[in-house]
């Protein structure tokens, strides 16, 4: 299926909400898969957001893959990635990641090049089939509910 066919067909309005929750459902996957802590995950007509707590994340290395999740999950949901990074690398998400890659090698180079892994590991974990279909769910239920609050169990 196209991307965005499935909301441009059965509810119209809400279809602009879609790339927004596939973005922001590939960071709840991840970060979930990962075993961070997310309280609520959250999109709307123009802006969406994954809002976890303070917490000691023992792997940074997942927190960056996570991080890169939301750009990989739009990327396979277009079916295509941009040719230029610029946008990516202007994002809040990127300097994020970037910042704690930075954090974790102690220079630039070493930092880039951990990125240029997280995106790799970020593409492979979506592309994965049943993460993508658990990715897709999650997109789904955000459009149709606008915010899921995750309680712990």
């Amino acid at each position: 299926m196209a991307a965005g066919a499935l909301y441009f067909k059965m509810k119209p309005e809400l279809a602009h909400r879609e790339p927004i929750a596939i973005h922001e459902a590939g960071h709840f996957f991840a970060h979930t898969f990962f075993g961070h802590r997310v309280t609520e995950v959250e999109v709307s007509d123009n802006f969406g957001r994954c809002r976890l707590p303070a917490q000691d994340v023992d792997d940074p290395y997942g927190f960056i893959v996570a991080a890169c999740a939301g750009k990989a999950s739009t990327d396979k949901w277009f079916g295509w990635k941009t040719e230029s990074d610029e946008a990516w690398k202007k994002s809040k998400d990127h300097r994020i990641a970037y910042t704690v890659a930075l954090e974790v090698t102690g220079n630039h180079k070493c930092a880039a090049l951990l990125m240029q892994w997280a995106e790799a590991q970020a593409e492979s974990l979506v592309a994965q089939h049943q993460h993508w279909s658990q990715i897709q769910a999650i997109a789904h239920a955000l459009i149709e509910r606008g915010k899921l609050k995750v309680v712990k169990s």
